[in-house]
């Protein structure tokens, strides 16, 4: 015992005695999870079963499928396989259970187009309208106060922009320019703006 003691007589015996036991513990502590790891690897399903089966659920060949990483981990209390991988245009994250291949959890993500696997498919928005192109003509026209034989009309067009049908119309008087923006659902002036001609000297 005062052996023992003598190891802590002095501050600095005693932070040298602590320092050790400490490495000492957690020398013990690691050695523990590493036996715990190696028992529960040992009664596992294996790593080539636990991707087949990550594969099998994701409906994805395994020979065609690109192998990123396949990690044995304990996560939320069980041992699990994480498996990531590629094919036909997505990737896959799956956690496999170790002990009898269950799946316990997964992500997809499709990839987008410019990346290594396929393009992602696009869907190409067709602009609608429920008011007709001389309506709109109409409601510009009285915005500006004016009639239609009095401009002349440079442009007539339905396009969409952020997901919005819109009349772009463009018209000229002698003396200004307009542009006008009509919301094609509604006839609603989106957007207006008029640019007036310098007068010019006889």
């Amino acid at each position: 015992m005062k052996k023992l003691k003598s190891y802590f007589e002095t501050p600095k015996k005693a932070l040298v005695s602590t320092l050790i036991l400490l490495a000492a513990l957690a020398c013990l502590g690691t050695a523990t999870v590493l036996t715990v790891n190696a028992i529960a690897q040992s009664g596992a399903i294996g790593q080539e079963k636990a991707q087949y089966l990550a594969c099998a659920d994701a409906g994805v060949d395994p020979a065609s499928a690109q192998m990123f990483q396949c990690d044995f981990e304990f996560d939320h209390g069980q041992f699990v396989y994480e498996i990531e991988f590629a094919a036909d245009g997505a990737e896959y994250e799956y956690w496999v259970k170790a002990s009898d291949g269950t799946i316990v959890k997964k992500e997809v993500d499709h990839l987008a187009a410019g990346t290594t696997q396929a393009p992602a498919q696009t869907t190409t928005l067709t602009p609608t309208a429920e008011i007709t192109l001389e309506d709109a003509k109409a409601v510009a026209l009285s915005d500006a106060g004016l009639t239609a034989d009095q401009v002349v009309f440079t442009e007539e067009k339905l396009d969409m922009d952020d997901g919005v049908s819109r009349y772009e119309l463009d018209f000229h008087t002698d003396t200004a320019k307009y542009e006008y923006e009509i919301n094609a659902a509604d006839g609603v002036i989106y957007s207006k703006s008029k640019e007036t001609y310098a007068a010019t000297q006889p």
